[in-house]
């Protein structure tokens, strides 16, 4: 019995050591590849990103599904990914209504859909949101920020 027993644990050991674990989003790569225009970069941040095991998982998820949804030709391709990754997105945001990064991320998705998807109507208020909550925010976040208001039509900070 014990025998039977102990192969059940060295098993179980080996399994959960083979087993990769990942915890949260490389979020210098995550922003890296949402500002590219590269198919291969945004299917490989993807694919890691549905493989972690991160309460964030499901925000960063849907941000990639809608930039994938801007580089698909593909009419019928385009529209599903664009609207699984808004669900996604906007899952997360009200989940997590005080997320700084999580409206972040939808601004730059709003500002960067076409206007026949209707996805514009919380440019406003995620603004406000982000200049209020900015001192808040990581190192990390702020530098990203800062990055987009550069760009951003709406983002002044």
């Amino acid at each position: 019995m014990k025998s039977k027993v102990r192969g059940v644990f060295i098993i179980t050991v080996l399994h959960i050591s083979a087993t990769p674990i990942a915890f949260s989003v490389d979020k210098d790569s995550f922003y890296s590849s949402l500002s590219s225009k590269n198919m291969e970069l945004i299917n490989t941040q993807l694919g890691h990103v549905t493989s972690l095991s991160s309460p964030d998982k499901e925000a960063f998820e849907g941000t990639l599904l809608i930039k994938k949804s801007e580089l698909v030709t593909d009419k019928k391709e385009k529209l599903n990914l664009f609207k699984n990754g808004r669900t996604k997105l906007e899952s997360s945001i009200s989940k997590n209504p005080q997320s700084c990064e999580y409206r972040f991320l939808r601004l730059i998705m709003q500002e960067n859909t076409p206007e026949v998807l209707g996805y514009k109507k919380n440019i406003k208020e995620d603004c406000n949101f982000i200049k209020e909550q900015y001192n808040h925010q990581s190192e990390r976040l702020k530098k990203q920020i800062v990055e987009y208001s550069k760009s951003s039509k709406n983002l002044e900070l």
